[in-house]
This record gives C-alpha cells, structure tokens and sequence, in this order.
C-alpha cells in the first residue's frame, strides 16, 4: 500500500507540516549559531552538539512558548488588525529566540554533567587519585 492510499494519511497535509517543522528547525539553528558567536571559543564537536541542541529547543518549545508571546504582544496592541507583528510570523521569531535560549541551555547541560562526573566516585577507574 502506497503512502498516499493509506488510510486516515492526509497527504495535502503533510508537506506544509513537514515545511513548518523545517522552517522551526532552521530559525533554531540560526539562533543557537548566532549565540556561539558570543560565547567562548569551543570545539566544533560541542558546537555542533550545542547547535543541534538549540535546534531541538526550538523545535519542541516553539509550540508551547508562542502562544504565550502571542497573548503578551496582543496585550502590547502589536498584534492585530493594525498591530505591526502577524500571529504567522511569530513561531519563526520565537523559534529564533528558542534557539539561543536553547543553546544556553545544552550549554548549562554540559557543564553540570562534566562536573558531576569530575566529582563523581564513578566511574573508579576514571578518577585519579588526589
């Protein structure tokens, strides 16, 4: 069976999805991008890692954090009829924005875990003696 004769698949509906999703995926990396160049001097392993990170940040919190800007700038009267922000371009902007918060995130992330094993008894074989 063919993916466009499975049932319950809408595939009108996929491609803009798949686009969106993209489009999320994109404005995140651009951000975690834009916030490494703040940052100290990293390897690219961990700013690759760090990328891919606020990709993902973007990705997963874009839905839930845009509804809230959405509310607040509709407060402001910067959305709407003659407001200067559409409710369409918002998920880029927040996706962005997701993304630099993102990486600052996976960057604390990283840190926390390093120093968790440098003062870790495990693994034994890993620790040097003092």
């Amino acid at each position: 069976m063919s993916p466009q004769n499975a049932p319950g698949l809408d595939p009108t509906g996929l491609l803009p999805g798949l686009i969106a999703k993209l489009v999320l995926v994109l404005a995140g990396l651009l951000g975690a991008m834009v916030r490494s160049l703040t940052g100290p001097a990293k390897s690219w392993r961990e700013r690759v890692a760090a990328w891919i990170g606020g990709a993902a940040m973007a990705v997963y919190a874009t839905p839930v954090v845009s509804p809230i800007v959405l509310e607040l700038l509709h407060d402001l009267n910067l959305i709407g009829e003659h407001g200067r922000v559409t409710a369409e371009s918002l998920d880029g902007l927040v996706g962005f924005l997701m993304g630099a918060v993102g990486l600052t995130i996976v960057e604390a992330l990283i840190g926390w875990a390093r120093r968790s094993i440098d003062n870790s008894p495990w693994p034994p074989w890993g620790r040097k003696p003092p």
